[in-house]
């Protein structure tokens, strides 16, 4: 039996940083600016990292395996 792969989680930060021990390496981060989110630059993402517009949001949401609000 092999491995299943690592589940992929989205985490949208809109407040506070998550604890460091509530993601993993290959975990996508988005962080709210205002009206705007980043994507950071860590865990592969499938777009460029940077800021990223409401369907690259909606794109990403899909990607992922799950998504967290923090």
């Amino acid at each position: 039996m092999t491995a299943a792969a690592p589940k992929r989680l989205l985490h949208l930060v809109r407040g506070a940083e998550p604890p460091a021990e509530a993601i993993a390496l290959g975990d996508w981060i988005a962080r709210s600016e205002g009206e705007r989110w980043i994507l950071a630059d860590r865990g592969a993402p499938p777009i460029a990292a940077g800021p990223i517009d409401a369907a690259q949001l909606h794109d990403l949401i899909f990607a992922a395996d799950g998504a967290i609000t923090w």
